[in-house]
């Protein structure tokens, strides 16, 4: 399976942020890190509930914070 198909299975998922994202960092889902970009807002603190909603340029999720 190429990278970004598994990365597009991820949409939905949630996960925990493992650093402030300006908008950029990592993200942890079912103890796997990801690179990721925060949607909104802009920055999103360390250790936020997030939810993936799609992939950028076949390498980034893109996460935005969610409560839970």
């Amino acid at each position: 399976m190429k990278k970004v198909e598994r990365l597009r299975l991820l949409i939905g998922k949630r996960g925990v942020t493992l650093c402030t994202l300006r908008p950029a960092g990592f993200v942890n889902i079912n103890g796997e890190v990801f690179d990721c970009q925060g949607v909104r807002p802009f920055l999103i603190q360390k250790g936020t509930n997030v939810i993936v909603t799609g992939v950028l340029m076949n390498h980034f999720l893109l996460v935005r914070e969610i409560d839970v």
